[in-house]
């Protein structure tokens, strides 16, 4: 996940959806002073569908789909 212009000190949940209909949280970061981050997450590529970066006040701030 890669956030160019995030607001800095904003807590966020790496969040996987998975072809089953469930999520799996894959990790949780701060924003950097810059406001710029890249994080990786790892799972089974086959059984995720979108990958979202949440932050707390319940905005996606970045997302990846994934599935076919």
């Amino acid at each position: 996940m890669q956030i160019t212009d995030g607001p800095p000190g904003t807590h966020c949940t790496c969040r996987l959806l998975l072809t089953d209909g469930s999520t799996r949280d894959a990790g949780e970061w701060w924003m950097p002073p810059s406001g710029r981050a890249t994080w990786i997450a790892y799972g089974d590529a086959a059984a995720v569908d979108r990958g979202e970066l949440d932050a707390d006040d319940g905005r996606v701030r970045s997302s990846a789909d994934l599935g076919d």
